[in-house]
C-alpha cells in the first residue's frame, strides 16, 4: 500500500509474510510493529501503522487506553474517518485534531496525553513534514540506540545490544528524534542494566518472562474491562436460572476459584465443571436462561468448543473468557470478557492463569450483595494487587531457590490448601507436573488426613497453603505439625500468620490483602517454584513433551 511516492506501508495478518518482503528499496525511516489484538480482531483495517486526514503523520501504538470508544465517539463527530479499532488509528487522529491549525504543537500535545489519558501505552509517531520522530510511553517501556549514522527505539533492548548499541530507557515519558539529536519532552532518560538471553528481553524461558509481566497485566487489565461491561455481564448472570463455569486444565482450576468467590460474596451459585465432563454429565440439564461462562486463555481448546456450541443450541447465554480476539470461542460468545494477558509462548499458563484469576475476582465483586462501601472498599484493596505481586515475585526468590535446591530429587510431592486456595493447590501441582515432571497432587488440606496421610513416612514434600480464616487455619496447622517431622515442607501464608516459622526454615508471607484475593498472590511462589524445580531437573520448561497450548481433541 502506498500513500505518496515516499511512502510505504505493508499490513499483514501473517508476520512471515512481511518479514518475506524483497525489493522494499532503501529507506531513511523503518516503523514496524507486531500487533497483539486487544480493540478489535485480528484483520487488516485493525492494523498499524495509521495515517492521519491529511496524510501527515504515521503512528503505531501498543497497549491499552481508557474509554476508547468515547474517544472514537469524539473524532467521528470532529469528522474524522476511522476505518478500525486500533488504538494507534485513535491517537494518529487525537493528535491531528489538537494540533490542527496549530492550536498546539506536537510536544505539548504528547504532553497533554501523558498527563490526561489513563491506561499503559506507548507510541512512535513521525512527522512527515518536519522529519521529526516523536516517542511517548505511559507504563512501558521503550529503548533507544543511536550512533553516528543511526538511532533505533525498540520495545526490547536485545536488538540494540545486539548492533552495539547502548539503550536507554524510557517507562514514562516523551522524547523528540530530529536526525541524531534525542531531545527529552517529558521525564527522563536512563540506562539500564540488561543482560542478553536466550529469550528476547535477557530471560533464559518464555515461562520466566510471562511470569515477570504479572504485575503489568493486572494493572492494564482494568483499562480493557471497563467497569460498565462488567456491570452489563452481572445483570445478564443475575438474571440467569442457571450458572455453570467450564474450562480445562489451568482454565478449569481458575473457574474453581472464580466459583468459590462468586458463592462467597454473593447468592449465586455457580456449578463449576471440567468442560469434558460438563459434556457428558451436565450438558442434559441446561435450558434457555441458563448462562455458560466459558473460559479458555486460547479459545480454541476442543472441549470447552464442543460444550459451547452444544449449550448455545440449547438455549444457554454464552459469556466467554478469553485472551485471544477473532478466535472461535469470542465468536460463539454473546458476551465476551477479555483477559488482555497478552500473546503467551510458553506451554505452562503462568500470566494468562493470574489473568482469569483477576477477571473472576473483579467479576466476583461486581456481583457481590454487599453494601457499597464495602465494596467500594473492595474495589481498593483490588487496585493495591500490581504492587503487591511485584512484591511477592521479590519476597519469594530466595526461599525457593533454597527449597527447590533441597527436593528437586523428589519424583513425587503434594500441594494442599483450603477454600478459594483449594484450587490454587490444584494449579500448582499443575504446574509441577508440567515444567518440573514431577508426579504432584494438588489436595484440599483436609482430605489429605484421609488416606493419603500414608505416603507421609516416605517423605514426599509438601507445600501448605495457609487460609486466612482462623478456624481452618488452626486445622491447617494441627496438620502441619502431624506430619513435619517426616517431611520438607514449605508453608506459603500471608504477613498476619503468627506461626508458619515455628514448623520450617521455608517460609513465604505474602503482603496482606483481602482474603479473596490472598490466592491470586500464593500463585505467584508455585509458579516460581515450578520453573526453578524444573531447570534443576534440566527439563524443557517452555515445551513440556507431549502437550500443546491447546488441546485439540478430546
Amino acid at each position: 500500500m502506498d500513500f505518496d511516492s515516499n511512502t510505504k506501508v505493508w499490513k499483514s495478518l501473517n508476520v512471515a509474510r512481511i518479514l518475506e518482503l524483497e525489493n522494499v528499496g532503501e529507506a531513511s525511516l523503518a516503523i514496524g510493529i507486531c500487533r497483539y489484538a486487544i480493540y478489535g480482531r485480528p484483520a487488516i483495517p485493525n492494523t498499524p501503522p495509521f495515517l492521519d486526514c491529511a496524510g501527515r503523520l504515521i503512528l503505531v501504538a501498543r497497549g491499552i487506553l481508557e474509554n476508547p470508544a468515547s474517544l472514537r465517539l469524539k473524532l467521528l463527530r470532529s469528522g474524522h474517518i476511522l476505518r478500525g479499532k486500533d488504538i494507534s488509528e485513535l491517537l494518529v487522529h487525537i493528535i491531528e485534531e489538537n494540533t490542527r491549525n496549530n492550536s498546539k504543537n506536537i510536544d505539548e500535545e504528547l504532553c497533554r496525553i501523558y498527563e490526561t489519558f489513563k491506561g499503559v501505552f506507548s507510541l512512535i509517531l513521525y512527522d512527515k513534514e518536519t522529519n521529526i520522530k516523536y516517542v511517548l510511553t505511559k507504563g512501558l517501556a521503550e529503548y533507544v540506540g543511536m550512533d553516528e549514522e543511526l538511532i533505533v527505539v525498540s520495545s526490547e533492548p536485545d536488538i540494540l545490544l545486539k548492533n552495539n548499541l547502548e539503550p536507554l530507557k524510557i517507562t514514562d515519558g516523551a522524547i523528540k528524534i530530529d536526525d541524531t539529536k534525542i531531545s527529552i519532552i517529558h521525564g527522563e532518560l536512563i540506562k539500564p542494566k540488561i543482560r542478553l538471553g536466550k529469550i528476547v528481553g535477557g530471560f533464559d524461558y518464555h515461562m520466566e518472562r510471562e511470569m515477570s509481566e504479572i504485575p503489568l497485566i493486572i494493572t492494564a487489565q482494568r483499562y480493557a474491562q471497563p467497569r460498565k461491561y462488567i456491570a452489563m455481564i452481572t445483570k445478564l448472570i443475575k438474571r440467569s436460572d442457571k450458572i455453570f463455569m467450564i474450562g480445562s486444565g489451568s482454565s478449569y482450576n481458575s473457574a474453581l476459584y472464580g466459583g468459590y468467590i462468586i458463592n462467597e460474596l454473593s447468592e449465586i451459585q455457580p456449578i463449576v465443571q471440567n468442560a469434558t465432563e460438563f459434556i457428558y454429565f451436565h450438558l442434559h440439564k441446561v435450558r434457555p436462561g441458563d448462562t455458560i461462562i466459558a473460559n479458555s486463555q486460547s479459545g480454541k481448546t476442543q472441549d470447552v468448543m464442543r460444550a459451547v456450541t452444544k449449550s448455545r443450541m440449547k438455549g444457554a447465554i454464552i459469556i466467554g473468557v478469553i485472551n485471544r480476539l477473532g478466535t472461535p470461542l469470542m465468536y460463539a460468545s454473546n458476551v465476551y470478557l477479555h483477559i488482555a494477558a497478552g500473546i503467551e509462548v510458553a506451554v505452562p499458563a503462568t500470566k494468562t492463569f493470574i489473568g482469569q484469576l483477576t477477571t473472576f475476582a473483579r467479576l466476583a465483586v461486581e456481583l457481590s450483595n454487599l453494601p457499597e462501601n464495602e465494596k467500594k472498599k473492595l474495589e481498593e484493596e483490588f487496585e493495591k494487587l500490581p504492587l503487591l505481586a511485584r512484591k511477592t515475585m521479590e519476597r519469594c526468590r530466595e526461599v525457593i531457590d533454597r527449597y527447590a535446591s533441597k527436593i528437586y530429587g523428589f519424583d513425587d510431592a503434594f500441594v494442599l490448601g483450603r477454600g478459594a486456595s483449594f484450587s490454587i493447590a490444584a494449579e500448582g501441582a499443575l504446574k509441577l507436573k508440567e515444567v518440573a515432571h514431577i508426579h504432584a497432587e494438588g489436595l484440599d488440606a483436609g482430605e489429605f488426613r484421609h488416606g493419603t496421610k500414608t505416603f507421609v513416612k516416605l517423605g514426599y514434600p509438601i507445600v501448605f497453603l495457609i487460609p486466612q480464616d482462623l478456624e481452618a487455619r488452626e486445622d491447617t496447622y494441627d496438620l502441619i505439625s502431624e506430619v513435619g517431622e517426616f517431611v520438607d515442607m514449605l508453608i506459603i501464608t500471608d504477613e498476619s500468620d503468627p506461626f508458619a516459622e515455628k514448623f520450617t526454615g521455608f517460609v513465604i508471607r505474602v503482603p496482606r490483602i483481602h482474603d479473596i484475593f490472598i490466592p491470586i498472590l500464593y500463585t505467584i511462589p508455585l509458579q516460581h517454584l515450578a520453573l526453578r524445580l524444573g531447570v534443576l531437573r534440566k527439563k524443557p520448561i517452555d515445551r513440556p513433551p507431549k502437550l500443546n497450548k491447546y488441546v485439540v481433541s478430546g
